[in-house]
């Protein structure tokens, strides 16, 4: 029996699955931590992982790593994301976490992003192989579109917007002007433009902050859970009554709402505002919600090596 423990590093959160693969290649996936490190705060305007953003992050890899030891995981497989490509030091961070830690980071281009994301999004619950599927990710600096014939997965396209990007070039202060909003709108569509096309028949699966933290909204949770939001049936109707309703709020509004982490209250509605725009591009009626996602790929990839 293989043990490992994934982490993804990616530009607002860290994540952590702790999975093993039996002898009869039976998945299990036995732990997960959930964190937010905000690594990539001002890479978008200057292009450079900031000192406090790494002690974030060596925080969080900290407690992870012990974690991770408690399990005796045969390994540790960590990847990095959009704030590493974008980063002009991401060497220099990844020796530091290396040196650290023992961990080499795996820098990943945009289309592994979306193979291993598609992959982590749909294993251990998509039971059709027939289905033309779309899984979306709203990361922080990128949004992924991986799309496959069930499980299997065909290509992606990543695109360089996400929740703290657009958050940090022009939705800025809570409430966003409309004039905010509308220039907002124009940016997404205007890289939404590179995303392929897809069959009417697609079923769309949505992973990540922007759409767990939309779960969460609709349904009201005090707190997040898991059973109730891996599955979640998001409509189009809800995702735009979220919208209209968020974006009015201060940031003091939000980070009252008990579903919405307080880390991730100055970002939401740019994360919507993304979704929101990509159901408009390819008029999504209703998009599953997966607590999966890269994390799960590359465990998967890792046990399967």
């Amino acid at each position: 029996m293989k043990r490992v423990a994934a982490i993804d590093i990616g530009t607002n959160t860290i994540l952590m699955v702790i999975a093993e693969c039996t002898a009869e290649s039976v998945f299990h996936f036995l732990h997960e931590e959930h964190s937010i490190a905000r690594l990539g705060n001002k890479v978008d305007s200057n292009h450079t992982i900031l000192p406090d953003s790494i002690e974030r992050v060596e925080e969080i890899l900290q407690k992870y790593t012990a974690t991770a030891r408690k399990f005796n995981v045969n390994e540790i497989v960590a990847c990095g994301t959009s704030v590493f490509r974008d980063a002009a030091n991401r060497e220099e961070v990844v020796e530091y976490f290396y040196q650290k830690f023992g961990i080499s980071i795996r820098i990943l281009s945009g289309d592994e992003e979306g193979r291993l994301t598609y992959i982590g999004a749909l294993i251990g619950w998509w039971n059709s192989n027939n289905d033309d599927v779309a899984v979306i990710d709203i990361g922080g600096g990128s949004t992924e579109l991986s799309f496959g014939k069930g499980l299997n997965y065909i290509g992606s396209a990543s695109i360089n917007i996400g929740a703290v990007r657009i958050t940090e070039r022009i939705l800025k202060s809570s409430p966003p002007s409309p004039s905010a909003i509308e220039e907002a709108i124009y940016e997404i569509n205007n890289h939404l433009l590179q995303l392929p096309s897809l069959s009417a028949k697609t079923k769309f699966v949505g992973v990540a902050g922007t759409l767990t933290t939309l779960a969460s909204y609709v349904q009201k949770l005090r707190s997040f859970e898991k059973e109730k939001v891996h599955k979640f049936l998001l409509t189009r109707e809800q995702v735009e009554n979220s919208f209209q309703e968020l974006k009015r709020l201060s940031l003091v509004e939000l980070h009252q709402i008990q579903s919405i982490n307080p880390k991730r209250a100055d970002i939401i509605v740019a994360g919507i505002l993304v979704l929101q725009q990509i159901m408009e591009k390819y008029n999504i009626s209703k998009i599953l919600v997966s607590t999966q996602g890269l994390r799960y790929g590359i465990a998967y990839e890792a046990l399967k090596s």
